[in-house]
């Protein structure tokens, strides 16, 4: 198959196919989500705190393997598509599209089935400026994803080293392909195969979008969302888009480790700096409880739902939140057996205390009464505000 056409679909893929309404996002019917950088390596940070620097690896690299794995086949299933397998611009532009910037092969040896690949990763890059030169590659999840499409595409299992990287401060980040017997995650790779399977067929309403979406893609135009060699871009924000599957194999795998709290207080942090970036727009509003609203109204931008204030009484000091069609609870929920009683909206807990602390400058308690899991529709949050 001629690279031209390959790169063609990869970037039609990448620029034109994603359906956004204010509240998700979608690519091939299936809920995607975009990451700011500056969040996901505080997570990253957060986790080797946690549970030290190799478990964390891990956690990043197997959800990045279930991702390259389920996202080429995706492209190969959508488009009916055998790539060839001396042709690697179909993964090139896969990874491209969700933000990793310009990805080179620049080393191929099919009689040992060893590659060498190349990018300038705009998170390690990220990295570096925040948290200075690192002693170790920080990729993980993009190494993961390399591992998974290529053992896809080329039906062999891979495992990938990053040999070289900005964050180590190295001149680029360059990642070392090579063929190992490696067992798979079958239970999460069965399941969410099935998961795949059901919503490609579905179709999905993006007709009704959010005032704030119609606002902010009237203000910011082509530049809305788009990928180009720096990563993907949403509005002012840097990061990567993948799909919200990727947030609950992190979660899943990171509870089988610990039952830490980093997701709450990732989440705080993501909250209160979604308030700090957009003071100006909520200084202008009336009162605390409009200025909630329209922060809530931002996070759905970002993939992460729609968010409503059910209930306000800052006299009394309640707050009721409801999310409508949590697409990480369901997807948590039909990938993996879980306990009911257990939380697993940790990101979204910690994202409204952030939020609700900077507006209201009090302390608050956030408390999820109802969730998918236990087969309600929507989630309700309770929050309880403290002087």
């Amino acid at each position: 198959m001629k690279k031209t056409i390959i790169k063609f679909i990869g970037r039609l893929i990448g620029f034109k196919i994603n359906k956004f309404n204010g509240y998700n996002i979608f690519l091939f019917n299936l809920p995607w989500v975009f990451c700011p950088y500056k969040w996901l390596i505080f997570l990253q940070e957060s986790m080797i705190k946690d549970i030290g620097l190799e478990k964390a690896r891990k956690i990043f690299y197997d959800a990045g393997r279930l991702q390259g794995s389920f996202g080429v086949r995706l492209y190969k299933e959508k488009f009916n598509i055998v790539p060839d397998v001396n042709d690697f611009s179909f993964f090139v532009e896969q990874a491209k599209s969700t933000g990793y910037g310009e990805m080179k092969l620049i080393e191929k040896d099919y009689n040992n089935w060893l590659f060498k690949l190349e990018t300038k990763s705009p998170k390690a890059k990220e990295y570096l400026r925040v948290y200075g030169k690192k002693t170790y590659a920080v990729d993980w999840y993009l190494s993961g994803l390399i591992a998974g499409a290529a053992s896809y595409l080329l039906n062999r299992k891979f495992e990938v080293e990053e040999v070289k990287c900005i964050a180590k401060g190295d001149d680029i980040c360059q990642f070392k392909v090579k063929e190992i017997k490696l067992e798979e995650m079958p239970t999460m790779q069965e399941l969410y195969k099935k998961y795949i399977e059901k919503n490609l067929s579905s179709t999905i309403n993006v007709n009704t979008k959010s005032e704030v979406f119609k606002k902010k893609q009237h203000l910011y135009g082509r530049k809305y969302f788009y990928i180009d060699k720096n990563g993907a871009h949403l509005m002012k924000y840097d990061g990567i888009s993948t799909q919200m599957s990727f947030l609950v194999a992190l979660k899943i795998l990171y509870d089988e480790n610990n039952k830490g709290k980093i997701f709450v207080d990732t989440g705080i942090i993501l909250g209160k700096a979604l308030v700090d970036d957009n003071e100006q727009e909520l200084r202008s509003l009336k009162n605390t409880k409009n200025r909630l609203i329209y922060s809530l109204s931002l996070l759905g931008l970002f993939g992460l739902g729609q968010f409503e204030v059910k209930k306000y009484d800052e006299k009394k000091g309640i707050i009721i939140i409801e999310l409508l069609q949590n697409k990480f609870a369901e997807i948590y929920s039909k990938i993996w057996k879980s306990d009911k009683n257990k939380r697993i909206d940790d990101l979204n807990i910690g994202i409204l205390k952030g939020i609700i602390d900077s507006i209201t400058q009090k302390t608050s308690q956030v408390e999820e009464k109802e969730c998918f899991i236990h087969n309600n529709k929507n989630c309700i949050f309770e929050i309880r505000l403290f002087s």
